[in-house]
């Protein structure tokens, strides 16, 4: 069984904090998994370029998401909406605490960038 966390980078571009039709995906962006309250990485990788990043073969246990903003962006506003889904994750640079449960798979953790 392969548990894992992934999502997206996008670009907010009329900086909402929500997912909207058009909203393109942002590449090579530093994606960095941490445990919940760690200092150490765990593991390290970059969006595709479609803004997609994937974290795969993890243990369950809890876990936080830092994404490295890329030079000229912002963060747009953080929990904008009622869906993890479609709004952004990030407060600072990181995600809150995702618990990932034995043979489970996030995809609610994502960040959204201002140019």
């Amino acid at each position: 069984t392969t548990w894992s966390i992934w999502n997206y980078v996008r670009v907010d571009t009329n900086g909402n904090g929500i997912q909207d039709a058009g909203e393109l995906g942002i590449w090579w962006v530093t994606v960095r998994l941490y445990a919940c309250n760690g200092t150490a990485i765990i593991a390290t990788t970059t969006t595709d370029s479609n803004g997609y990043y994937m974290f795969n073969n993890l243990p369950a246990g809890n876990y936080q998401v830092e994404f490295v903003l890329p030079n000229g962006y912002t963060w747009t506003t953080s929990n904008a909406g009622s869906n993890d889904a479609t709004d952004s994750d990030v407060v600072g640079s990181r995600s809150h605490c995702i618990t990932l449960n034995a043979g489970e798979t996030n995809t609610t953790i994502d960040a959204w960038v201002i140019l």
